[in-house]
């Protein structure tokens, strides 16, 4: 069996400190990739699932421009 790592080992392992001194010198900071294209393929495919999400926000409703995003359930 593979050992895959999760998410979750993934975010752990990030260089936080190296993060935080990005963020306090240039305002950003990046990271590696944490998604491969097929984890992000079946992200934008599960999109139109309302089942998957407890709340939608439509921006222009709320004065903010255009767009939407989701909240996962």
């Amino acid at each position: 069996m593979l050992d895959v790592p999760t998410a979750s080992d993934q975010i752990a392992a990030l260089d936080w400190s190296g993060i935080a001194d990005a963020l306090n010198g240039h305002g950003y900071a990046t990271t590696p990739p944490l998604l491969t294209g097929a984890e992000c393929r079946a992200l934008i495919e599960g999109y139109d699932d309302a089942d998957r999400f407890r709340s939608r926000v439509v921006m222009a409703r709320h004065g903010y421009g255009r767009g939407e995003y989701q909240y996962y359930a």
